[in-house]
């Protein structure tokens, strides 16, 4: 008998140690499947911080499930959470979600052949924009005729990409846009001919 209540006041220990935390979970927004690895941070803002959104209170890795867990005292008071992890877009909003989906990166190797209306000093802008219309890349080249850059892109879906060019006076010479399937995870090739 002295057996049995051992038992059940062991399970009851655990249930609530378990009942005071609050569990963190991350994805991938393409395959939804658990990210192990990301950081998860946690940030305790006061009224006059000066130091609020720059260094964290608490921070935990995300185990092979893609969970972590953090206090939920802890958290209760908490002002807003931040997910990072290689290869991964971070989310664009500092919230206290305590689900997270992460979309992963992807590539565009890409070859920019520029044409002999634009001036050598001028710049080229490209915009990239996944299936968050919150989130964007950008990236700035001042290029010689033929080049080729890497740019971040959003993994696992089409890319929609919009370029403009500017002369010294950051006057606008030329644009347009076109759609990108862009690999997760991976590299891929594109030729622009601007």
């Amino acid at each position: 008998m002295k057996r049995i209540i051992f038992i059940a006041l062991l399970f009851c220990a655990c249930k609530k140690q378990e009942e005071n935390k609050t569990w963190f979970e991350v994805k991938d927004s393409i395959t939804g499947t658990a990210i192990k690895g990301a950081s998860v941070l946690i940030y305790k803002c006061t009224p006059g911080d000066p130091y609020c959104g720059f260094i964290a209170w608490q921070s935990a890795t995300t185990s092979d499930d893609g969970r972590c867990s953090f206090k939920t005292a802890d958290f209760d008071i908490v002002t807003f959470t931040e997910v990072f992890k290689a290869g991964y877009w971070n989310p664009p909003s500092m919230t206290k979600n305590t689900r997270v989906s992460l979309c992963p990166e992807g590539w565009m190797r890409l070859r920019i052949i520029r044409g002999t209306a634009y001036p050598a000093s001028s710049n080229l802008a490209l915009h990239a924009y996944g299936n968050d219309p919150n989130i964007a890349s950008f990236a700035n080249f001042n290029t010689a005729a033929d080049s080729t850059v890497l740019v971040r892109c959003f993994g696992g879906q089409i890319n929609h990409i919009e370029w403009r060019v500017t002369g010294p006076a950051n006057n606008s010479l030329g644009n347009g846009t076109w759609n990108q399937q862009v690999p997760r995870l991976d590299t891929v090739a594109v030729t622009l001919n601007y």
